[in-house]
């Protein structure tokens, strides 16, 4: 029994094996008890915990998309990460030349990578490091969860918000090497509901007007509240073999439909909604 031995966790459906987490130990918990019943409990975390403990040597990157710029990171020979477990999107942003000093931590610059696309950079169930690039979340569900039954996932609970929590019409944003900082605004939203600010510091962007660009972007998505599913919890135990496999198989930033009548009034609601956390018991 060792730390940092590699450890997966699966379910089975059927007759597949559904990878649910795969990562390191990184602690082990010995409990003794006198009656001489005893446990040991691991601790276990994804890649992350990696990058978090590793430095970056001194140098000059080249201009490029984000997604370049991931998979140069990961392939220095101080990070060394294997190209197998990669999945990483060009990017949709073009990111400067930027000078890395000696020492910079490995899992910070990469999440500044990430906040210059801006996209979603995160561990999937296998332990590959999974870049999406800003766009990714623009398609259509192809598994429904809903209330309404027939050939549908049902689920047993749901939560919805509809607030500020994400409502920003006022967006900062200044690059590493820029100018001046880039504002954009959305003045009807600012009218409505008052000025609520989005800001950026020292991001990789390659030109004031690319940032702007982002900064225009960023207004648009999100200087309207909108209706928000917080959390769904399904009951795999209640489902057929076949639905069981199609929510053991989903991942982080897939694309679900999901579809509920509130107390069973009115029309019902239905959208298309990224997943951003998975958690089973």
């Amino acid at each position: 029994i060792k730390p940092r031995r590699n450890v997966t966790i699966s379910t089975i459906t059927g007759a597949s094996t559904a990878v649910q987490f795969t990562g390191i130990i990184e602690d082990w918990g010995l409990d003794y008890n006198v009656s001489g019943e005893s446990t040991a409990g691991a601790v276990a975390a994804d890649g992350f915990i990696t990058f978090g403990g590793q430095q970056i040597a001194a140098h000059t990157a080249t201009s490029q998309t984000s997604g370049a710029r991931i998979n140069a990171i990961l392939n220095r020979s101080e990070i060394d990460w294997p190209a197998a477990l990669r999945n990483i999107d060009t990017g949709a942003q073009t990111l400067l030349a930027d000078v890395v000093d000696a020492g910079t931590d490995a899992l910070s610059y990469l999440q500044l990578v990430e906040a210059s696309e801006p996209g979603q950079l995160f561990m999937s169930k296998t332990n590959a490091v999974t870049f999406k690039n800003r766009n990714s979340g623009a398609t259509i569900g192809t598994v429904t969860f809903s209330d309404a039954g027939g050939t549908t996932i049902p689920y047993t609970d749901i939560t919805v918000s509809y607030g500020t929590e994400l409502l920003y019409n006022r967006v900062n944003i200044a690059r590493l090497g820029g100018t001046a900082i880039q504002t954009a605004a959305g003045s009807a939203s600012q009218s409505e509901y008052g000025i609520t600010s989005l800001d950026y510091n020292g991001l990789l962007i390659d030109t004031d007007p690319n940032a702007l660009a982002l900064a225009q972007y960023l207004v648009a998505k999100y200087d309207e509240p909108d209706l928000r599913f917080d959390t769904m919890t399904v009951e795999l135990a209640g489902l057929g073999t076949a639905d069981q496999s199609k929510v053991l198989a989903l991942e982080i930033a897939d694309i679900i439909l999901l579809e509920y009548q509130p107390n069973r009034i009115g029309a019902r609601i239905s959208k298309n909604v990224q997943i951003i956390g998975i958690r089973n018991e």
